[in-house]
Parts: structure tokens; C-alpha cells; sequence
């Protein structure tokens, strides 16, 4: 599944910068060995190096919780959708006599378990497992950085990324601190990667799903196939939309920090603009999360 493959991509990209972060420290140099004589409470009270690590593995479990259920839930009820289709197309072609009712009948059985697996696989992903694990692998990044430039130590490096990784599935509560242009840059392509590879990807794959649910169960309540075909096309436009705008936002956000960066900020008038382009964007019917994270729009279809 497309959310587990993200999930193992980020996971593994944070674990290198743990594992960086957990070796740093074996191999002091002498002066930071004989400084630490004169001050050992100072090493106690730091993070454990093993704290990394269990911290991590504590993530993915709490990953698949969210994910899990759900490939279970879609590997049970849709094959049992795919083995009453035929059934309820017949019964219910005896019941109304009306072929195109029949035949949306018969394909909601499949949409519709399929649709709701999709919706705690994808969703749980997009809006509770993207973000942390996004948030996490880019405060990993920043703080290997400022080791590698002498701007912090490898324990207080620790510290903030344990931070990450404690931090609840969803909105991100610690900061990345990304700062100077270097780092700025290499947050924001994480974020535009993350984007296009992840964000829109998972959208459109939903999106399919949601749109062949949508006109299946129209089909089935309306007996119109015009009505069905219709159904569907608003949804894959909102779902176009969506991803579309999960795309803009991500880019401009990395060129209006970037400038801001490399000490070009964005013009007053430039910002107006985006505002305004935004705010268009979300009176076409796209749902905005507090924390930049598109909600999907499901399409309408009955239950």
C-alpha cells in the first residue's frame, strides 16, 4: 500500500539521522572527554543514547494502529463485496426490474467496503501519520545539521528529536528550527517532495475510490446512469482540486521561506495575491486543515 511505503520511506529516512545522532557520542574528541570530568551530572542528565531507538519502534506501532485495522478491514469486507455482487444484482433486478439500478446495486457492494477501508488507510495517513512522521524526520535533519556545524551537541540533538517522536499522531507540536538558507532549503524540499510524492499521490489514489463510489451508489439509488456518470465527475474534480492545491500551497510556501532565507522576502503585494489566489481556492469547495494539511473531500454517496 502506497501509506505503508511512505511510512517505510520517512521512517527509514529518520532512522539513519537517529542512528547518526546515537553514534556521534562514542568517539568524543579528548578535550570534550577531559570537559566532562570536571561536570559528569551534566552526560547523566542527558538523553539516553538507547532512548532513540525505542522511541522509534514505539512510532511504528503506533503508525500501524492507525493503518492497520483498516488494510485488515478492506482484505475482509471487500472480497465479501466481490462474492454478493453477483447476488445482489440479481435480487434486486427481480425486485425492481430496472437494469441500471441492478448494476449499481451490485458494484456498491464492492464500493462501498472498499471505500471505507480506503478512507481509514489513506485518511489516518494524510492527516494523523504524514505529519508527524514528516515533522520528525525533518527536526532530525536540522538537528544532524547543527551538529555536523558545531551549532549543538549530539545529546541536545537527542533531546529535541525524542522530543519529535513523543509527540501525538497529527498536528506537529515541536518546531523544525530550521534556519540559515541551507537549512531552509533542505526543509522545504522535503516538504515539496513530500507534496508530490505523498500528499497528491494518496489524494488522487483516494480520490479514485471515493469517485467510483460515488457513482455507484448514485447509480443504484437514482437508477440514472446520467446522474451516476455526473456523480462521479464532481468528485474526481474535487479531488483534482484538492491535490492541485496541496501542490501550490507546498511550493509557495517553499519559495516564500526560502527568499525569506536568503534575505529576499516576499513582497507585500506578492503575499496579497497568494492570499487572495488561496482564498479562491477554498470557496471551490476544498477543506483546509489548521496545520496546511488538505482534509480529503469525499465524494457524496449513500451508506
Amino acid at each position: 500500500m502506497p501509506a505503508l511505503v511512505r511510512t517505510s520511506f520517512l521512517s527509514s529516512s529518520a532512522a539513519t539521522a537517529i542512528v547518526a545522532l546515537s553514534v556521534a557520542p562514542l568517539a568524543p574528541p579528548v578535550e570534550a572527554r577531559i570537559a566532562t570530568v570536571t561536570a559528569p551530572d551534566i552526560e547523566l542528565a542527558a538523553t539516553p543514547i538507547g532512548a532513540l531507538p525505542l522511541a522509534f519502534l514505539r512510532n511504528q506501532l503506533t503508525f500501524c494502529s492507525l493503518i492497520c485495522p483498516f488494510i485488515a478491514q478492506g482484505a475482509v469486507t471487500v472480497p465479501i463485496g466481490v462474492a454478493q455482487a453477483p447476488g445482489t444484482f440479481l435480487q434486486t433486478l427481480l425486485q425492481t426490474g430496472d437494469l441500471a439500478g441492478s448494476l449499481g446495486a451490485a458494484v456498491s457492494a464492492v464500493t462501498i467496503p472498499a471505500d471505507a477501508a480506503a478512507e481509514g488507510i489513506i485518511g489516518n495517513d494524510l492527516n494523523l501519520v504524514l505529519p508527524k512522521a514528516q515533522n520528525t524526520l525533518e527536526v532530525a535533519v536540522v538537528q544532524l545539521m547543527d551538529v555536523f556545524a558545531g551549532q549543538t551537541t549530539p545529546s541536545a540533538a537527542r533531546d529535541t528529536i525524542l522530543a519529535a517522536l513523543d509527540q501525538p499522531p497529527g498536528i506537529p507540536t515541536v518546531p523544525v528550527g530550521a534556519h540559515g538558507l541551507l537549512q531552509v532549503a533542505t526543509v522545504e524540499a522535503i516538504n515539496v517532495g513530500s507534496a508530490v510524492a505523498f500528499q497528491a499521490f494518496e489524494t488522487v489514489l483516494l480520490g479514485v475510490v471515493h469517485s467510483a463510489n460515488a457513482a455507484a451508489t448514485t447509480l443504484a439509488s437514482t437508477h440514472s446512469m446520467r446522474a451516476a456518470i455526473m456523480a462521479g465527475m464532481d468528485s474526481v474534480r474535487a479531488t483534482l482540486t484538492t491535490a492541485r492545491n496541496q501542490l501550490s500551497t507546498a511550493v509557495d510556501n517553499a519559495i516564500t521561506n526560502i527568499r525569506a532565507a536568503a534575505g529576499h522576502p516576499v513582497s507585500a503585494a506578492v503575499k496579497a495575491q497568494r492570499q487572495v489566489g488561496h482564498a479562491d481556492k477554498a470557496g471551490r469547495g476544498v477543506a483546509h486543515r489548521a496545520d496546511g494539511v488538505h482534509r480529503l473531500h469525499r465524494g457524496s454517496h449513500t451508506g
